[in-house]
């Protein structure tokens, strides 16, 4: 026989790589227990399942061999499972194995998953000093072959892993291992990326794209996709990504990189660090501190990155500066229209989108003009003159398809949007889409469009909703006509978007109005914000402007209070005397605002000073205020303006970390939506929350410091969304009087103990996630919300 090799009987191992192989799972178990039993059972069932798990194969390594590569294998997996049976505190490899996993817990994450094989609990734990684990320990001690301290180190991991929410087998060992690996599947789940179900004729570019991905290759590879708007690299390359995202050990998506300035890389560095890594590392607070830990953090890593809409060589340098970063296997993939932008990066090979096949494009535009294939009987010449008219670009075939329904009995409207669209060369895709914009939207459709394009590009839809409302526009109609015309997006978490193309279609037509007329609705841009509001004559026309940093470029808090701040006078503002929406982050007003602001609808401040010299400032329309990372406290001068909003819907007090305790709420009865996430040191919020009856959405994530809610809080009666997460709560007040409550997440609440035995009489519950809570038990009560769709306990270890 060979040495005694980690997990018992002969040494052997499957060999980890120098760098960077990594994971999914790892195997720590005691061969004689349970090799030719549950594990392999389990293996078997994980490798058929494509997760890349760890255990040791029949080729024999010598021990040294070994001693250098577990480490490395433990390290580079994502979980954990020690397989604790009778005889596996007998062997040293075995011990090791289970305190680096341990280490690896409390440093970086792993996810560990102890399965207890014939063995009781109490055993592992060496209660009282007695049972097999316990004799093992003394065993190991007595000999004296191994250094005490790292025997203390056995001791301290196998006490942590009882600890953990550990598994059982008291059930069949084929029935165990399937459960196990069904858990094991839903921990290592990858999110994929949304697509349109009408997708047609990518194939062939996939075929092509695998080729160059080649991912059996253990080289790093950047792969770049390139073509004119509209022409669907995004559609590609996120297809692509869906198809091997499995492969990686940690995977991103960052979108629309063609918009961001310096200030938001870091906020896209930090998103990298957190998809890939670990959340509580993205706390990234510069370009170049971002640079310097991603390529020193994701070398053994093998990752999968997407970047898409890349523009410039600075968003390159910093999100993936040299293929030395990333882990041996590692893919990267670009979206880009301007291939200049990848001259001089290690781009190793570069696909150019070709134009659709006439057959294609026809397939998709009768996928979203009719829902099928091909177009119906009355409509064949004229679906393939609107084919050849939008030159064969996706992004046009897919609006003029969704509009279809508008104009498909109209004659003239046919002809004239066909003629138009002829004359317009095939690669201008705005001219293109700016046809569809004037044939077809209506005045409250171009109203909101163009709002979101020049502003609310991210907003969640139900808060600019609010705003809405006010001017008469029915935002829930219309923005579901968008939606259904292409024209805007919603996402699962109601933020809205649209395609870089109609973001510039909007903001062009804007602008197109200054050209011709001399006047502008929207000013989006600081400085030609500030140019207007310091001229002499009156701008009636302006309806919204950003006088801030950019509308986009804001981050953190820490990143803000090194700004300079520019200060406004009534004067300026008195020649924008129509304003409805105001951004003006790290701004000062000061001297006497009488009469003015009268029509605002919605105010952002991000980074409001503390104190400042204003007065008479009256916002009695005011609906949306934004003051995220702001200087606020409880005694804020200004809160007594606030208070004179009677119609005052939604208050994001975002990141506040000075607020340490809430403002009086009784004269903000109209409230519906209050924000006060990662507000890190609130610690008390007033009882006076209670009389808000119309208060429909309250977000409390992140308020690390929060251990108490007020009692009134279970008399809000109209509230839908209750989040929590991250708090330190210890109890969830909650009644019957709660009528309307369908989500309540308390993710990550560790001092959480108890839930009131009321929840079961919340009958409206759909959504209930305890996820890493403290929780113990949970009340009997549960079993009575017929509505609940979800319940999640993920990681609830006390349970």
């Amino acid at each position: 026989m060979a040495k005694e090799g980690p997990h018992g009987g002969s040494s052997s191992a499957s060999s980890a790589p120098e760098t960077g192989n990594n994971f999914d799972v790892f195997l720590s178990f005691r061969g004689g227990d349970t090799r030719d039993v549950i594990t392999d059972v389990l293996y078997s069932s994980l490798v058929g399942a494509g997760v890349r798990t760890f255990r040791d194969e029949e080729e024999l390594s010598d021990g040294e061999s070994l001693k250098k590569e577990l480490p490395k294998a433990i390290k580079l997996s994502k979980i954990g499972i020690p397989i604790l049976s009778k005889t596996y505190a007998s062997s040293k490899w075995c011990l090791r194995e289970l305190a680096q996993m341990v280490e690896q817990l409390d440093n970086d994450g792993m996810i560990m998953m102890p399965v207890f094989f014939e063995t009781p609990v109490d055993h592992v734990k060496m209660k009282d000093g007695k049972g097999r684990y316990a004799d093992d320990i003394r065993e190991h001690r007595e000999k004296g072959v191994v250094d005490p301290a790292e025997i203390e180190k056995w001791e301290s991991a196998l006490k942590k892993v009882t600890s953990l929410k550990g598994r059982q087998v008291d059930c069949g060992q084929g029935e165990f291992a399937k459960m196990l690996f069904a858990k094991v599947l839903k921990k290592l789940r990858k999110a994929k990326l949304k697509l349109s179900d009408k997708l047609v004729g990518i194939e062939d570019g996939l075929t092509e794209l695998r080729r160059m991905m080649d991912t059996d290759s253990n080289d790093v590879r950047m792969i770049a996709i390139a073509g004119i708007s509209g022409i669907g690299k995004t559609t590609l390359a996120k297809s692509l990504y869906n198809d091997i995202c499995h492969l990686f050990c940690g995977c991103s998506f960052l979108s629309d990189i063609q918009a961001s300035t310096k200030r938001d890389l870091v906020a896209l560095q930090n998103q990298l660090v957190s998809d890939i890594i670990r959340k509580d590392l993205a706390n990234l607070n510069s370009f170049e501190e971002g640079v310097s830990f991603l390529e020193k953090r994701l070398t053994n890593l093998k990752v999968l990155i997407l970047l898409d809409d890349v523009c410039e060589k600075t968003q390159l340098e910093a999100l993936v500066g040299s293929l030395d970063w990333f882990g041996p296997g590692s893919r990267i993939i670009i979206t880009t229209k301007y291939k200049e932008v990848l001259r001089g990066h290690e781009v190793t090979e570069t696909y150019n989108v070709p134009e659709m096949t006439q057959g294609d494009a026809l397939t998709l535009f009768c996928r979203y003009a009719f829902g099928k294939d091909c177009p119906e009987h009355d409509y064949v010449d004229l679906s393939n003159k609107i084919m050849t008219a939008t030159g064969r670009l996706p992004l046009a075939l897919e609006l003029v398809g969704s509009q279809f329904f508008l104009f498909r009995d109209k004659e003239d409207v046919r002809n004239n949007l066909v003629d138009k669209l002829k004359r317009v060369p095939h690669d201008d895709v705005q001219k293109k889409l700016k046809i569809t914009y004037e044939l077809l939207l209506e005045g409250s459709q171009r109203h909101i469009f163009l709002d979101i394009a020049c502003f609310l590009i991210g907003e969640d839809k139900r808060i600019a909703s609010y705003m809405w409302k006010e001017l008469d526009l029915f935002p829930y109609l219309e923005l579901e006509k968008l939606c259904h015309m292409s024209l805007v997006k919603i996402g699962d978490d109601n933020r809205m978007w649209m395609h870089d193309q109609l973001r510039k279609l909007g903001r062009q037509i804007v602008q197109d109005d200054l050209k011709e007329h001399g006047k502008c609705s929207r000013l989006w841009g600081p400085t030609q914000a500030r140019e207007i509001i310091q001229q002499d004559e009156q701008q009636m026309k302006v309806e919204a402007l950003c006088l801030g940093m950019d509308n986009h470029s804001f981050t953190e808090q820490k990143d803000m209070d090194d700004l300079s701040q520019t200060c406004w006078t009534p004067a300026q503002f008195g020649r924008v005397p129509n304003l409805r929406l105001l951004i003006m982050d790290h701004s000062i007003i000061e001297e006497d605002f009488r009469n003015l602001l009268a029509k605002l609808l919605w105010l952002r401040w991000h980074g409001c000073p503390r104190a400042f010299d204003v007065y008479n400032l009256h916002l009695e329309n005011l609906v949306v205020l934004d003051l995220s990372w702001s200087k606020v406290t409880e005694g804020w001068k200004c809160w007594n303006y606030v208070e004179l909003s009677r119609k005052l819907k939604v208050l994001i007090l975002r990141d506040c970390v000075d607020l340490i305790q809430t403002p009086n709420f009784s004269n903000f009865k109209a409230l519906e939506v209050l924000v006060l996430e990662y507000c890190s040191h609130l610690v008390h919020i007033d009882p006076s929350i209670g009389e808000l009856q119309c208060m429909q959405i309250l977000d409390l994530k992140f308020c690390t410091d929060l251990s108490n809610l007020p009692r009134e809080l279970d008399s809000l009666k109209a509230l839908r969304e209750l989040r929590l997460d991250g708090t330190s709560i210890e109890n969830i007040p909650v009644s019957e009087d709660m009528k309307h409550l369908k989500t309540l997440s308390a993710c990550n609440c560790k001092s959480l103990v108890r839930i009131s035995s009321e929840i079961g009489d919340i009958k409206s519950l759909e959504f209930l996630s305890l996820d890493g809570s403290g929780l113990a038990v949970l009340p009997d009560s549960i079993g009575r919300l017929e509505n609940l769709k979800q319940l999640s306990l993920r990681d609830c270890q006390l349970m």
